[in-house]
């Protein structure tokens, strides 16, 4: 999930055992209620809500353990970088809505520029040598007067 660093991109192949069994937990009253035809106040909406809700602590607490085993295989500087896109409001941009009118839209070298900074990754496309004719890095390029990236 985005509010661990991760992108929001979930993969099908892997979440769709979860989804099913919860789909399956949630829905198993109502099931119930169908197979003895009783009337439907005998089922508590508090009751799916509460399955829900059990459902999403699950698989947050699944999301949190792949984070960890991650988190295990990474070194010193990739853990630093997951750790500051965890930070709060470090991935609002990732869950904007594009709205045009507001200026909340990328590009897409926009948005891979963003996805590379945001993990550390070398921007693909970037001069070796800045404006200035010094050598060019992230913080050079962004710093950097002369050069092509200062607003």
């Amino acid at each position: 999930p985005v509010r661990l660093g991760g992108l929001g991109i979930p993969m099908p192949n892997e979440e769709c055992k979860y989804e099913y069994e919860a789909s399956r937990q949630i829905t198993n009253s109502l099931k119930e209620l169908i197979i003895s035809q009783k009337l439907m106040e005998t089922c508590s909406k508090k009751v799916i809500e509460d399955e829900k809700k059990h459902m999403k602590m699950l698989k947050g607490n699944r999301s949190k353990l792949v984070y960890c085993q991650l988190l295990g295989k990474l070194d010193v500087s990739t853990k630093r970088v997951l750790e500051m896109a965890k930070e709060k409001g470090a991935s609002s941009w990732l869950t904007t809505l594009p709205l045009d009118w507001l200026g909340y839209i990328l590009n897409r070298q926009e948005f891979r520029d963003s996805i590379a900074l945001r993990y550390n990754w070398k921007i693909r496309d970037m001069p070796a040598y800045c404006g200035c004719g010094k050598e060019n890095d992230i913080d050079h390029s962004l710093s950097c007067k002369k050069g092509e990236f200062v607003i």
